[in-house]
């Protein structure tokens, strides 16, 4: 497992991939900023719990390891009445 964080643009990279693999990427709902901050979003009916999201398992190819992730800002809710 390898850990980095996103540069100010959310770009990415994980050096030492090995071609042929398959590799998920999972992100967190956080900010930091060096000891300055540390922010995270949480479910509070869920023990606290920091949401993430993962991403499809895909083979790394030389060159070609682009992944793009979105989680979107809104909540579908069905209503029951």
């Amino acid at each position: 497992m390898q850990t980095t964080t996103t540069d100010e643009n959310g770009n990415y990279t994980f050096g030492n991939l090995q071609e042929g693999n398959n590799v998920k990427v999972r992100v967190y709902a956080e900010m930091k900023n060096g000891d300055s901050w540390d922010i995270k979003v949480v479910d509070n009916t869920s023990g606290n719990a920091q949401y993430a999201m993962d991403g499809n398992f895909a083979s790394v190819v030389e060159g070609k390891n682009e992944r793009n992730l979105n989680a979107p800002s809104w909540v579908h809710r069905k209503r029951i009445y």
